[in-house]
C-alpha cells in the first residue's frame, strides 16, 4: 500500500503544529512545492462576465515536501523575471507577495489556490483551500510593486522563493540570499525561448525570464508550452492558461516534482477555465523507497554454533526480504537462500543459520524490496573458528534461544540444548562436562570417562528439551576395553551393533559433591535409549554426537548396561503357573526406589496397571514376583507385561516388554529365559498336546546357527537351547515352531 502524506501527517504533529519547534521545516528545497495550475486570463467569476467576484488572476501550488509545510513557513511569489547575467530580478514595477503557512501547517499533497482581486486601485491576493475562493489558508501580504503582482496575458511568470540564511528564512522579500523553490513561465518569444533556458541568460523586460538558479525546467520549473521550441510566437505555442490533469505517484520528491513539471501532463488553453475546473484536482502520492537503517554486522563465532544476521529498513508499503550468500564481498555470483537445511528466516529481516559448520568465509546480505524497487544491504562476513572437545572439565552458562544452543568454553564444545516438548527449557542454563582419567564404574558397571551435568536456572526438574552430548572414539575404545563392559560401544562409524548398545543414564538433580559421578546424585535415575539414527559420527570434527529428548535436567553418563546405574533390573519374565501368570523380576543396587507397578496389555501398546509392589532398595540382589490370577483364561492368544519403576521423587522408567502366550485351542505357551543370557538359555513350553517342535537360533543377519527338533509331550516342558555357550556377545533371534505356528524372540547375550 502506498503512503499518502495527507494521512501520515497526523503522526507528526510536532513538525506541523509548532512553528518554533520546527524551524528546519521552514527552509524549503527546490521541488518541495510545484505549480499545478496557472491562469492569466480574467477569471470567469468576475463581475465583468456577469459574475459575483472581483477575481482576476490565479495559480495553484501543491505541497510535495514529504513532511508537509510547518506552521509559519514563508514563501515569496513574484511575477518579476530573473536575469542570469545580472544575477538578480529584472528591474520592473511588478510586485511580490508573501504567504505564511497557517498555525496547523500544511500537509503533503495539499493544493493551495492563490487568487487575485482588483478593487480600484488595489490588487490583492489571498490563498484558499478551494478554487472557489471561499476559505482562506494562511496569510498573504503584498510586499512590493507599484503595479502590484499581476500576471499578464502577453507573457509572464510566477517565481516562488525564500530568502535569508540557511538556519531560517528572513522576513524581507528583497534579502539578497535567495533560494528558488519552484517557477512557472508563460512567455514564448520567436527564436528566443527554449525549454532549457526560457528567454535566455540576458532576459530583460517585464515578460521575459531566465530559469532561476537552482531550478531546472521539467524538474522543478515549467515552461507553459507544448510546442517544439524555438518557434514562431503565437497563441498555439504560448497559451495563457494551463493545469495539471494527471494523478502523480513517485518514490521521491524529485521524481514527483519532475512528473508535475512535465508539460505533456498538462491541459493548456488560451481561454480561461470555468470555476470548478481551473485545476485538474490531481492526487499526489509519495511512496518512500527502501532505506537501510542498519546493516548486518560481521560475525565471528565457533564452528557449530548458531548465527543470526539482522537488517533494519524503512520504506512505504510492504517490505519484502530475500537473503543472499556469496563467496566474496562483491557478491559477483550471489546465491539466493531458501528455508532449507541450516537456513531459516530467509524472507524476513533476520536470517538464522542454525549451524555455521563449513560456512566460514562466506558473506550474507539482504535484498529489501518495495514498489520503488530493491536495495541491497551491505554484506556481512561470517567467520567460524574451529570447535574442539574440551580435554579437561569445563562449564558454561548462557541463555536459551529458540535456535541452536551450543555451549562452548572458548571454542571447546560442551553440549547442545534445544527447547522442545511440553515445558520447553528456557532462561539461563549451565552445561558442565567432566573427563575422568580412566574409565569409571558404579555398581560394578562401567561408563564413559566423559560425563555431563545440565542445570537450568528455573524449572530444572520439569523442563523439556533435546540434548546432544559429544564423545571421542578413544573414549569408546577405552570403555570397550574396561572390565565389566559386556556390551560394546561403537568401534567405529560402521558398527551398527555398537550403536544399538548406546544408553544414557540420567541422574536427576545436581551432583552433591561436584564430581558429577552417579553416586553424587540422590534424587533418582532413569535410562534413556537414544534412537540409533541419533547416534552420529561427525567425520568433519572426528567426534560422536548423541541426541535424545529429556524431561527434567540432570547428570548424564554414557553406558551400555540396559538399566540405570546403579539400579539394575537384572531380569524380568512372565510364565504360566496353571491358569495364573507369574510375573518375576530381579534388581541389583536399588537406590531411592519407591515401588513397581505391574502393567498388562492385550496388544503390546495400551497398558493398564493392575498390581503394585513396594521397592526394597539396597545394594544386593532383590527378588520380586506378582501373580496375575487366571491370566490364562483371558480371551486373548497372548498377553504383554511391563514394569513401571517409580522413584521416591516421582520419576519413572519402564522395563522392556515381555510376551506371555496363553492357552488357546491347539496353541502352546512359550517362554524364553533368561534374557539377556550368558551361558545358558532355556525354552519353557506348555503344550496343549504332544507334538514335534523345532527350535532355531539365528544372528541378526539371518544366518542360521543352531536347529533342534524334538518330540514334546503334552503339558509343561523345559528345553535347554544348545550351542549358546560359545556365542559372542550380541543380539540373536530365537524361533519356536509348532505345526504352522512360529514364535519369535529377540534375545541378547
Amino acid at each position: 500500500m502506498k503512503k499518502f502524506y495527507k494521512i501520515i501527517s497526523a503522526f507528526i504533529p510536532v513538525l506541523l503544529l509548532t512553528a518554533a519547534g520546527a524551524r528546519a521545516q521552514n527552509n524549503l528545497s527546490a521541488g518541495d512545492i510545484a505549480f499545478v495550475s496557472y491562469q492569466s486570463k480574467l477569471d470567469l467569476t468576475n463581475i465583468a462576465f456577469g459574475g459575483t467576484t472581483n477575481f482576476e488572476d490565479r495559480f495553484s501550488i501543491v505541497v510535495l515536501k514529504s513532511g508537509g509545510l510547518a506552521a509559519g513557513t514563508v514563501i515569496y511569489f513574484t511575477d518579476r523575471g530573473w536575469s542570469t547575467n545580472a544575477n538578480d530580478f529584472i528591474a520592473s514595477t511588478e510586485g511580490t507577495i508573501k504567504w505564511m503557512a497557517p498555525a496547523g501547517g500544511v500537509a503533503f499533497g495539499t493544493e493551495i489556490y492563490f487568487i487575485s482581486s482588483y478593487v480600484d486601485p488595489v490588487v490583492s491576493w489571498n490563498a484558499y483551500t478551494t478554487e472557489a475562493g471561499t476559505t482562506t489558508i494562511g496569510v498573504v501580504t503584498t510586499e512590493s510593486g507599484v503595479n502590484y503582482m499581476e500576471v499578464a496575458t502577453a507573457g509572464d511568470q510566477v517565481l516562488a522563493y525564500q530568502t535569508g540564511p540557511a538556519p531560517g528564512p528572513a522576513g524581507t522579500f528583497d534579502n539578497t540570499t535567495r533560494r528558488f523553490i519552484a517557477a512557472i513561465h508563460a512567455n514564448v518569444e520567436s527564436g528566443v525561448t527554449t525549454y532549457a533556458n526560457w528567454d535566455g541568460a540576458s532576459a530583460i523586460g517585464p515578460n521575459q525570464s531566465s530559469v532561476p538558479p537552482g531550478l531546472s525546467n521539467g524538474v522543478t520549473a515549467m515552461l507553459l508550452s507544448q510546442a517544439t521550441l524555438p518557434a514562431t510566437t503565437g497563441p498555439a505555442i504560448e497559451p495563457d492558461n494551463g493545469k495539471l490533469t494527471t494523478n502523480v505517484s513517485a518514490c521521491n520528491t524529485t521524481a514527483l516534482s519532475t512528473a508535475v513539471n512535465t508539460s505533456s501532463s498538462w491541459t493548456l488553453n488560451n481561454n480561461a477555465f470555468p470555476i470548478g475546473s481551473t485545476s485538474g484536482h490531481s492526487t499526489f502520492t509519495l511512496t518512500d523507497p527502501v532505506t537501510v537503517l542498519s546493516h548486518p554486522g560481521n560475525s565471528t563465532t565457533c564452528s557449530g554454533s548458531q548465527v543470526v544476521f539482522n537488517v533494519t529498513a524503512s520504506g512505504a508499503g510492504t517490505l519484502t526480504y530475500q537473503w543472499q550468500e556469496s563467496a566474496n564481498a562483491g557478491f559477483t555470483s550471489p546465491v539466493t537462500l531458501t528455508n532449507t537445511g541450516v537456513y531459516s528466516g530467509v524472507n524476513t529481516a533476520s536470517l538464522t543459520i542454525s549451524n555455521n559448520t563449513g560456512l566460514g568465509g562466506r558473506y550474507y546480505r539482504a535484498v529489501i524490496t518495495n514498489t520503488c524497487g530493491a536495495v541491497n544491504s551491505n554484506g556481512a562476513l561470517l567467520t567460524a573458528n574451529a570447535s574442539t572437545l574440551p580435554t579437561t572439565g569445563v562449564s558454561a552458562t548462557q541463555a536459551i534461544t529458540a535456535g541452536n544452543n551450543v555451549f562452548f568454553s572458548g571454542c571447546a564444545i560442551i553440549a547442545k540444548i534445544l527447547p522442545s516438548g511440553a515445558s520447553a527449557v528456557s532462561g539461563n542454563v549451565t552445561s558442565r562436562v567432566w573427563i575422568e582419567t580412566s574409565v569409571p564404574s558404579y555398581g560394578g558397571q562401567p561408563f564413559a570417562a566423559r560425563h555431563y551435568e545440565i542445570t537450568p536456572a528455573t524449572n530444572a526438574s520439569a523442563a523439556t528439551g533435546t540434548v546432544t552430548l559429544y564423545f571421542t572414539q578413544a573414549e569408546f575404545d577405552a570403555f570397550n576395553a574396561a572390565p565389566g563392559s559386556t556390551l560394546n560401544l561403537p568401534t567405529g562409524p560402521a558398527d551398527n551393533l555398537g550403536i544399538t548398545n548406546v544408553r544414557i543414564g540420567k541422574y536427576t538433580g545436581s551432583s552433591n559433591d561436584g564430581t558429577g559421578l552417579p553416586g553424587s546424585y540422590t534424587s533418582g535415575a532413569m535410562l534413556i535409549d537414544p534412537a540409533d539414527a541419533n547416534v552420529v559420527w561427525n567425520a568433519t570434527d572426528s567426534r560422536w554426537e548423541i541426541t535424545f529428548d529429556v524431561t527434567g535436567f540432570s547428570g548424564f553418563i554414557l553406558q551400555t548396561a540396559t538399566s540405570v546405574l546403579p539400579v539394575n533390573l537384572i531380569s524380568f519374565s512372565a510364565r504360566l503357573a496353571n491358569s495364573d501368570a507369574l510375573v518375576q523380576w530381579k534388581t541389583e543396587g536399588e537406590m531411592h526406589n519407591d515401588y513397581f507397578e505391574v502393567e498388562r496389555s492385550p496388544d503390546g501398546q495400551t497398558f493398564t496397571a493392575f498390581g503394585k509392589v513396594a521397592g526394597n532398595n539396597g545394594h544386593g540382589v532383590q527378588h520380586y514376583s506378582f501373580t496375575d490370577n487366571d491370566a490364562a483364561l483371558l480371551h486373548s492368544s497372548q498377553v504383554y507385561y511391563r514394569l513401571k519403576i517409580v522413584s521416591t521423587t516421582g520419576e519413572t522408567e519402564y522395563s522392556t516388554i515381555v510376551t506371555l502366550p496363553l492357552h488357546t485351542s491347539g496353541s502352546p505357551i512359550v517362554n524364553v529365559s533368561p534374557n539377556p543370557f550368558t551361558s545358558q538359555l532355556k525354552v519353557r513350553i506348555q503344550m496343549p498336546e504332544a507334538a514335534r517342535v523345532a527350535i532355531r537360533l539365528t544372528d541378526i543377519t539371518g544366518q542360521l546357527l543352531t536347529t533342534q527338533y524334538m518330540n514334546v509331550p503334552k503339558g509343561q516342558s523345559v528345553i535347554p537351547v544348545t550351542g549358546v555357550n560359545n556365542l559372542v556377545q550380541g543380539i540373536y533371534v530365537l524361533t519356536v515352531q509348532f505345526n504352522a505356528q512360529v514364535y519369535t524372540y529377540k534375545i541378547v547375550k
